[in-house]
């Protein structure tokens, strides 16, 4: 695979929701799209895949996106991976403990249009 090209890993447990997220990435043609569908196959794959950004659901099945994301910030390789919080929560106590652990953005996707998501990620990752 070329260097140019950037893999996204979509960790969400609701279908239908990491589906259309991932189709809609799958239009920038820069990048591989790849999906774990709880907080374990997520944090297995990123340790695995090193994608170079990571969406990431809070509330999941097995292991909740704040321990996956701690559980990256603990490993040499995942210390510096880019992370957006995807979630339905809009806590300022929670966004404030995730700043903590460096995530690149946190969005309540009840206020982002999926267009907005996919500019957010284009900007972080420069394409």
């Amino acid at each position: 695979m070329a260097n140019n090209i950037k893999k996204i890993l979509v960790v969400e447990d609701e279908e239908p929701i990491r589906k259309v997220l991932a189709s809609a990435l799958k239009e920038l043609k820069s990048c591989d799209i790849i999906e774990a569908k709880d907080g374990q196959d997520g944090l297995e794959l990123a340790i695995i895949e090193h994608p170079d950004l990571i969406l990431l659901d809070l509330i999941m099945p097995k292991l909740a996106g704040k321990q996956v994301c701690e559980k990256l910030r603990a490993d040499m390789w995942g210390k510096d991976v880019k992370i957006i919080i995807l979630t339905n929560l809009d806590s300022k106590a929670e966004k404030e403990d995730l700043e903590k652990l460096n995530v690149s953005d946190y969005l309540v996707k009840s206020s982002y249009k999926l267009e907005e998501v996919v500019e957010k990620v284009k900007n972080i990752l420069k394409i």
